[in-house]
Parts: C-alpha cells; sequence; structure tokens
C-alpha cells in the first residue's frame, strides 16, 4: 500500500496523520478487505422514533460512528423518524448503537432494527440531507 500505512490492527492510515487514528483518517475500502471477511460483516437498518429531529441526533450519531469501525447513514425522514443504516462487525455496531442509546435515549420513543445482507457501499458514516 504506498503511501499508506498499516497498523497492528489492520486499519489503514492515511498519510501525514497522528499516529492515533480516528475514523475520519481510515481508508475504509482497505480496511475493510485487510482485515474483516464478507461473512463477518452485516448491515443494519434502524428507524428512531420520537423527538428526534431538531436535537442534534444526526450529529450526534456521526460524531459516535467515527469512534468505531462502522460505515453508514443517517438521514431525516420526512414524517419526523430518523433513519440509520450502517454496517460492520456486529460488536462494533453493537457498540456504536449502545453509545448512540445512552446519548440520546431521553429522545427516542421506539426504534425498529432490521438486519441484512451487507452492500459494502459505504465508505465511510455521514449525514444524508
Amino acid at each position: 500500500m504506498r503511501g499508506k500505512q498499516q497498523l497492528a490492527d489492520g486499519r489503514v492510515k492515511k498519510p501525514g496523520f497522528s499516529e492515533k487514528p480516528d475514523a475520519n483518517q481510515l481508508d475504509w475500502t482497505d480496511w475493510r478487505r485487510a482485515s474483516v471477511s464478507e461473512s463477518s460483516l452485516q448491515r443494519r437498518e434502524l428507524l428512531y422514533t420520537g423527538n428526534v429531529q431538531g436535537v442534534g441526533f444526526r450529529y450526534t450519531a456521526r460524531r459516535i460512528a467515527q469512534g468505531y469501525r462502522v460505515a453508514g447513514f443517517v438521514r431525516n425522514l420526512r414524517d419526523g423518524r430518523v433513519q440509520i443504516a450502517v454496517e460492520g462487525q456486529a460488536e462494533e455496531i453493537d457498540a456504536f448503537l449502545s453509545d448512540l442509546l445512552a446519548r440520546m435515549g431521553q429522545y427516542i420513543r421506539d426504534v425498529t432494527d432490521d438486519q441484512m445482507r451487507p452492500t459494502g457501499e459505504f465508505s465511510g458514516f455521514e449525514i444524508r440531507f
């Protein structure tokens, strides 16, 4: 990997960044190829209901996701719900969602959580508009 450094845990660091990587420094495509087999990946799509818009939910979700090896998106829906699509290893997704619930749980009334086959379409975690 020319110009990139393989970290001890299998992640790939882009050149010019500090030794302590964060999600913005990782090349997610290389990380997926290098350290995770397709069979260990999962995709979950969640719909959050409650007072989840106008409270920083999307920005909090993105910030929390940057601390985990997950990729996907968060967006507001016209009906007042928030949608999250996330891919990664089950443990990473569970930890991310647990942290999100700890931070934003007071705004959430209900959650639907569907597991599906991962697509590998994401290169990081973003807010979609």
